[in-house]
Order: C-alpha cells, then sequence, then structure tokens
C-alpha cells in the first residue's frame, strides 16, 4: 500500500566487487554478508512498496532472490569506468515508475528501520525533492588552509561551542523521481538537488558509519562482535 499516496521505493546500490574493500557487499559481517543488513531494516519498513538491489553484476539476483527483494539490472554500470551515483539513478528512475526513491547504502549497516522511517518523515513532511543524510562534526575545520567555522585570532574554542560543520555519510539519500528526471535531463546531473528543495538529515554514533575502506570494515567487525557480546550481558 502507498503511503501518503505516494508510490515509495528502497534502492540498495551494489557490485559483487569493489576496488577499496574487495568482495565489500558479499563480505560477512556480523554472520551475514554485508548487503543483507540494509535489506533486512528495509524490509521492515511498511512506507516501502518495493525494495531493490540495484547491481551490474547478476551474482546479486540470486542474493535478491534469497532475502526475498526485487533485483534492477544496472547495464550501464560496467565495472572498468566510473559510475556516478547520478548514472545509475538515472537509469533505475527511467525504468521503474515511482515517486519516491531512497537510497539505502549497504555500506551503512548499522542503520535500522526506525531511523530509515524517520528519514522518510523528514522529506515528506518539509515537502523536500531531494534529502542528504549528514552527521554533525564539532571541530575547528579547515578548507584550502583557510578556517571556516573558527576564528585564529581568538582563543581557542571549546568543540562544544563551535558551529559544527556538516559531513556527507552517504547512508541514506532520497530524491523526488520528477524533479530528479527533470534536472537530470537538463544539467546531466541531479543527486544534490540544486535549484530544488533540499534538506539535511542528521546521523550519529553508529548510524553515521560508512564503510569504504578496508579500515571501516575492521572497524564495524570490532562493533559487531562488541553488540554481540553485550546481548549476553544488559537485560
Amino acid at each position: 500500500m502507498s503511503y501518503m499516496n505516494k508510490r515509495i521505493v528502497a534502492v540498495l546500490p551494489a557490485k559483487s566487487r569493489s576496488v577499496r574493500v574487495p568482495y565489500k557487499n558479499l563480505r560477512y559481517l556480523g554472520g551475514k554478508p554485508l548487503v543483507q543488513h540494509m535489506v533486512e531494516s528495509c524490509k521492515k519498513v511498511l512506507y516501502f512498496d518495493e525494495v531493490f538491489i540495484l547491481s551490474p553484476d547478476i551474482v546479486l539476483k540470486r542474493v535478491a532472490d534469497r532475502l526475498g527483494v526485487s533485483f534492477f539490472h544496472l547495464r550501464r554500470w560496467k565495472q572498468d569506468r566510473v559510475q556516478t551515483n547520478d548514472d545509475f539513478m538515472f537509469e533505475f528512475i527511467s525504468y521503474i515508475k515511482c515517486d519516491i526513491v531512497i537510497l539505502c547504502n549497504p555500506t551503512s549497516p548499522f542503520i535500522d528501520e526506525q531511523i530509515i522511517y524517520s528519514f522518510i518523515d523528514f522529506m515528506l513532511d518539509n515537502n523536500l525533492e531531494t534529502v542528504h543524510s549528514v552527521k554533525n562534526v564539532f571541530s575547528q575545520v579547515l578548507y584550502k588552509d583557510k578556517p571556516v567555522n573558527f576564528d585564529p585570532d581568538g582563543c581557542f574554542t571549546f568543540t562544544q561551542d563551535l558551529c559544527p560543520v556538516k559531513i556527507f555519510v552517504n547512508g541514506l539519500m532520497g530524491f523526488d523521481c520528477v524533479s530528479f528526471l527533470d534536472r537530470f535531463k537538463r544539467l546531466g546531473y541531479a543527486s544534490f538537488g540544486m535549484g530544488g528543495s533540499v534538506g539535511y538529515f542528521v546521523l550519529s554514533g553508529l548510524d553515521a558509519i560508512d564503510i569504504d575502506w578496508e579500515d571501516d570494515f575492521r572497524i564495524a567487525e570490532y562493533l559487531f562482535d562488541g553488540k554481540s557480546k553485550l546481548k549476553g550481558v544488559i537485560k
């Protein structure tokens, strides 16, 4: 059943191979393939009319079938060339009828269904065309050696008193399909939604973890191991 008369779908982009972390999406984390964590969270979100794994690799179709979700074959996404978020979202939205697409990145395995619900509510309640997940960083920040959020001629400010900078974490993204297609056809890109209504949804703690490098994966392994041990201690 569509939520608020809108067809909302979840998409999980995944390759079987990865340059920075080999076979990342199929690699086991906490006793299951990485991609499975986000699939399980999305399947619990009743707002979604359908959940898709997007991939250029047909091996991910077998994973999608086993997990009980749909599969979309990204035929334009080649392993030997860079494919941007704009490219594969345009390909998907061009073929699949929907009003809103929520990109749920498998590399953020700690995001659960409650966070996804809150993300979608934030997008719909504020009538936003584009939403990106970010995290607040309370630290002195330089850009090209120039201060961003502090005065270098003043006292050393307590970090809690700083204006935080927002860092993209890419765990969740939301796109209104009509505005995305229009912007992409005019400009050749659309992910940042500039020129339209854009919002930034703040993630924190484990929810903000994004596995991009081998060290990130190892940290996630330690965290999952710690959570499993705590289950036997905390009642």
